[in-house]
């Protein structure tokens, strides 16, 4: 158990990160000691379409994630399947990809774009029958997310966004390699990451999108 029970220690501190990274951008309000003169609202941070569109697109794949490990907390509840080692990484994970998800919708709100309306998923039921299967599809879930956040950094424009990106990036790296761990599989089997093109990512996650 101790080999997963510094996972909400180190969630925690990417959650920090990308709260930092979601108002780096914000602009400061300064008060002079005990002035009791309410705070303006900070004015929206504009960013590049391309960078929207990036920053849109993680937000699909932290959903679907998100979406995910919901499904799989919601079927133990129903039939328990997991075992302790499993259940606790279903809830930490889970409870991780929720917060990437409120951090870049954050960074929307915050850029004064539109947050996209939640979307539907679908996952195949035998994903939610047993450990071995669970633990295979949330380390592919997971690859993707670390191979798409690896091809799609390197174009990004802004400071802030490339800085959340960034530390999700390291957060769904280690999501990969508890997974595979706890699977009596190598942590890192390979000495670098591939990245993926957003072409590619869609074409994996679209058997997901309803």
């Amino acid at each position: 158990m101790e080999k997963f029970e510094s996972l909400s220690r180190r969630e925690t501190l990417v959650k920090g990160a990308l709260a930092l990274g979601a108002v780096a951008a914000l602009p400061t309000l300064s008060l002079a000691q005990n002035e009791a003169a309410p705070a303006a609202a900070p004015a929206p941070t504009p960013l590049a379409a391309s960078d929207l569109e990036i920053v849109r697109f993680a937000l699909t794949l932290e959903r679907l994630e998100a979406a995910f490990y919901a499904q799989v907390l919601g079927a133990h509840g129903t039939r328990a399947y997991l075992s302790g080692r499993h259940l606790t990484l279903a809830q930490e994970i889970g409870a991780a990809e929720n917060a990437h998800v409120a951090a870049l919708e954050a960074v929307l709100r915050n850029a004064g774009a539109e947050v996209p309306a939640a979307q539907e998923f679908s996952f195949p039921n035998n994903v939610f029958v047993s450990p071995v299967a669970f633990s295979w599809f949330a380390y592919t879930l997971e690859e993707i997310g670390v191979r798409a956040y690896l091809g799609a950094v390197g174009k990004i424009r802004s400071q802030a966004v490339k800085e959340a990106a960034a530390s999700i990036y390291g957060a769904e790296a280690r999501h990969v390699a508890l997974l595979r761990l706890n699977s009596g599989n190598m942590t890192a089997p390979h000495y670098f990451e591939s990245p993926l093109s957003a072409e590619q990512v869609q074409s994996l996650i679209a058997p997901y999108l309803k």
